[in-house]
């Protein structure tokens, strides 16, 4: 059974590798770090392969959590510059 890619999960990786803390992103996500961890858990079961490695003192991206990561926020930097957009794109159809 192939797990689904779940846009939300992706922008949590994203604000976790950005801050380098699970409890700093779920702050700044405003999700509870149960949550946040259990979004973590399904995306690198999306993936196969673990993306992080979590620290006492917060989180290192593995090989494959860094190359996966510019692919994300790559993903990520386009949803946001959409919804952005959406406005604009109703007010002027």
């Amino acid at each position: 059974m192939q797990t689904i890619l779940v846009f939300d999960d992706l922008r949590a990786f994203v604000v976790v590798a950005q801050s380098q803390s699970i409890s700093q992103a779920a702050a700044k996500l405003d999700l509870a770090q149960p949550a946040l961890s259990r979004r973590l858990m399904r995306l690198e079961k999306c993936v196969g392969t673990r993306l992080i490695d979590r620290k006492s003192r917060g989180i290192t991206l593995t090989q494959e959590g860094r190359t996966f990561f510019k692919d994300a926020q790559g993903a990520v930097s386009a949803v946001v510059t959409m919804e952005k957009n959406l406005p604009s794109f109703r007010h002027n159809h």
